[in-house]
């Protein structure tokens, strides 16, 4: 039922204010359609298998998503392993799992609908102009 979620939403708003969730105070406050936020991500960066240092895929990753590198310490965000003086990348669907993954962890929730399941999140702008990501489904979170 659409109204259970947006109840949901807004309860999980009120819980976690962290700029990765829909908000839908400010969705309509700024006459937003979920059409809108739909639109497919148009990004030119390309998130790549091998890096030199970890420091360029979270630059990659804070210009694709929005993700920086204190979020991904704060977080304990799994994104790779170093191997013979390179960084390797997770595959980008399971980074972004591990974020949102250890975000609800932080706060005692887990989400039993977003592994590896990209269709739960949509890119779109800050006021600022900045890329983020944004989850956009709550039915499926718990506390732990």
């Amino acid at each position: 039922c659409i109204l259970n979620s947006l109840v949901e939403i807004f309860d999980l708003n009120l819980k976690i204010l962290v700029k990765f969730l829909l908000n839908l105070q400010e969705a309509f406050s700024r006459e937003l359609m979920v059409s809108e936020y739909l639109k497919k991500d148009e990004s030119s960066i390309n998130i790549q298998e091998v890096y030199q240092n970890q420091e360029d895929l979270i630059k990659d990753l804070n210009k694709k998503y929005g993700i920086r590198n204190n979020e991904i310490k704060k977080y304990d965000v799994k994104i790779g392993y170093e191997y013979d003086g390179k960084f390797y990348s997770y595959p980008e669907d399971l980074i972004i799992y591990n974020f949102f993954s250890q975000m609800f962890q932080k706060f005692g929730l887990v989400h039993h609908d977003i592994y590896c399941n990209m269709e739960n999140f949509i890119t779109t702008v800050d006021k600022s102009g900045n890329r983020i990501i944004k989850l956009i489904d709550f039915g499926e979170i718990s506390n732990k």
